[in-house]
């Protein structure tokens, strides 16, 4: 059992176990990089500091996915795309394979029974 402040972890706030999570990700991944912090709208003011705060001690990233639309928010992503930048729509690569070189559709391959259903001439 994971035991903070003589509890169990399971007892801490989710923003606990949020800092707590962090923390232990940086001591055991110091060349790590990059964190992603998922339900980062639990953090208050003082969560963001000790995560910007430890992401700059450790030379690291921190992202964090939060529900706002207000100036701290770097990238809003809306309906599934970022908000304000037109989706690109890719033109297909004419030398890729793994486009069809034609519109029709292949046939479908008959299924192998064995030889069990062969018809007699």
């Amino acid at each position: 059992m994971v035991v903070y402040k003589n509890l169990p972890f399971a007892q801490a706030s989710k923003s606990e176990k949020l800092r707590i999570s962090a923390s232990i990700c940086c001591a055991m991944n110091p060349a790590l990089g990059v964190m992603l912090v998922h339900d980062g709208s639990l953090l208050d003011d003082d969560g963001l500091k000790f995560l910007a705060d430890m992401a700059e001690e450790n030379g690291m990233q921190v992202w964090v996915e939060r529900v706002g639309e207000g100036e701290e928010c770097s990238v809003i992503i809306e309906d599934g795309h970022v908000k304000g930048v037109e989706p690109v729509e890719e033109e297909p690569d004419p030398e890729d394979p793994a486009e069809p070189e034609d519109d029709e559709p292949e046939a479908p391959a008959e299924p192998d029974d064995g030889g069990l259903f062969a018809e007699d001439d």
